[in-house]
């Protein structure tokens, strides 16, 4: 049970803080007046009119339901179901189920590649690979690549090239 935030505990520990404080004679003297004031509080007009407009604000949400005819809400309001049937979520529905039959005869596993085996050819023929050595391969280096062709234009290709003349 909490009252304001403070539960059991909590109240006994701050009541010998308290005590410890004030000492028994003040405690006395300052609980009166702490129960004075709460008193004073309670009893005030101000206090009155706080407490009506708080059962008005519990109150106010109930009363403009009334007031504006929607006390049957349920019935104008469609359920979820028809929701989902007037969107046609039922028919997206059927078609997932039925993708999920299509695809539960695939197997899980993905197709390996098995390479295919190559016949072997006769002893002495130009074909047989040599006997394997003990030396690691050896890798040949890549042929070098051509220099890439400039396609000439229509004017340099039937022009001559020019001649220096010496003068004389």
């Amino acid at each position: 049970m909490d009252i304001l935030g403070v539960g059991p505990f909590e109240f006994i520990f701050f009541l010998i803080i308290a005590l410890l404080v004030l000492g028994p004679e003040r405690m006395i003297s300052t609980s009166r007046g702490i129960a004075r004031f709460i008193r004073n509080v309670l009893t005030s007009p101000t206090w009155r009119t706080v407490q009506d407009v708080q059962r008005e604000m519990q109150t106010l949400p109930t009363q403009l339901i009334r007031e504006a005819g929607l006390e049957d809400i349920e019935q104008v309001i469609p359920s979820i179901e028809e929701i989902g049937k007037e969107a046609g979520l039922d028919q997206l529905q059927q078609d997932v189920n039925k993708l999920k039959t299509d695809l539960s005869g695939w197997s899980a596993e993905a197709p390996t590649i098995r390479p295919v085996p190559r016949p072997t050819p006769p002893p002495g023929s130009p074909d047989t690979p040599p006997a394997a050595s003990s030396a690691a391969p050896t890798i040949q280096p890549a042929p070098a690549k051509p220099a890439p062709v400039v396609p000439q234009t229509s004017s340099t290709a039937s022009s001559t090239p020019p001649t220096i003349q010496k003068p004389s």
